[in-house]
């Protein structure tokens, strides 16, 4: 299930759209792919888009992600489907059905690059109305969401907005840049080591723990003792994806670092790219830039080695991986 323009919400052109309305942005659209991928069972989930299993002739898990896609109807978010044609299961004897159908209604209809930028960004957050029934319906479904929410922002807590972002407006302050980075290869490289559906599924949340445990972390180490001038916040981390915001100087080092760890893990290459500052730009400037970076052929940024604060980031399988 895809959440219609899922990229253009995210990025409203309105000046007061602070970065802190822009983290909870990230986050409620998370949630909900989230809490979407619990009505069944979870394969992958971005703020726009989710990939779940359910049964084969089980009509409550279909019931429940229809009942999903009427409340988003009902708050103005429009939503796609795509379902698999062929029956596969978890164990090797059926991976090769399994890769094609997870591989088939999880693919983009376009060159990455033009879904990446190909988006007008609105004068206004649409998203007021979704973020509005987050927080206010009694629904089961507004229940789902706020507790998938309150979980992802403690996971991306200790990276939190420092006091001078968290309030002003995304107009470039002290160079402010924002940075993307997405990991090439990365489908790839996670189809290459698995043999099972199974064993695809355990890797991937154990990889999907990385981004939303680690990233903050590494940024929250690279933040200690620093002045807030100087610090990097974490605007999403989340499966394969990572948006950060901060002095560029900053952005340099913290991608750095980022990308010697992921190496650690051998699966793609985790490539970074960084908007800004633009005269007068707006978040939403700087994040398209920062996406038109990371669209191109080269590599991310490729600052000189800085000393590493506190310990390495550990490999994914000691984090705690575990689904909660």
């Amino acid at each position: 299930m895809r959440l219609a323009a899922g990229r253009a919400l995210l990025h409203t052109s309105d000046p007061d759209h602070t970065l802190y309305r822009q983290r909870f942005s990230y986050a409620v659209l998370l949630a909900v792919t989230s809490a979407i991928g619990r009505a069944a069972r979870l394969v992958h989930a971005t703020p726009g888009q989710c990939v779940v299993l359910v049964e084969a002739g089980e009509r409550p898990a279909a019931d429940r992600m229809t009942r999903y896609r009427n409340w988003l109807a009902e708050v103005g978010i429009a939503t796609t489907e795509r379902r698999g044609d062929a029956e596969c299961g978890l164990g090797e004897d059926e991976w090769p059905r399994f890769r094609a159908a997870w591989l088939d209604v999880q693919r983009d209809d376009g060159p990455k690059p033009v879904l990446r930028t190909g988006f007008r960004a609105p004068a206004a957050s649409p998203l007021t109305p979704l973020r509005n029934a987050v927080l206010a319906d009694r629904t089961p479904q507004a229940g789902a969401v706020r507790s998938a929410l309150g979980e992802i922002l403690a996971d991306w807590l200790p990276a939190g907005l420092p006091p001078s972002f968290e309030h002003a407006p995304p107009r470039l302050m002290n160079g402010l840049a924002v940075a993307r980075m997405d990991v090439a290869g990365f489908r790839d490289g996670l189809l290459g080591t698995c043999t099972s559906g199974a064993d695809l599924l355990m890797r991937g949340e154990r990889f999907r723990r990385w981004f939303r445990v680690q990233v903050p972390r590494v940024v929250s180490s690279w933040n200690h003792g620093r002045p807030f001038a100087d610090r990097v916040t974490v605007l999403l981390a989340a499966s394969d994806d990572v948006v950060l915001a901060g002095p560029r100087p900053g952005l340099e080092r913290v991608c750095e670092e980022l990308t010697r760890a992921w190496r650690e893990v051998g699966v793609g290459t985790l490539h970074s790219g960084i908007g800004g500052p633009l005269p007068g730009g707006v978040l939403a400037d700087l994040s398209r830039s920062a996406l038109a970076a990371l669209g191109t052929d080269g590599p991310g940024p490729t600052p000189p080695p800085v000393p590493r604060r506190g310990s390495a980031a550990p490999p994914p399988d000691t984090d705690r991986s575990a689904p909660r």
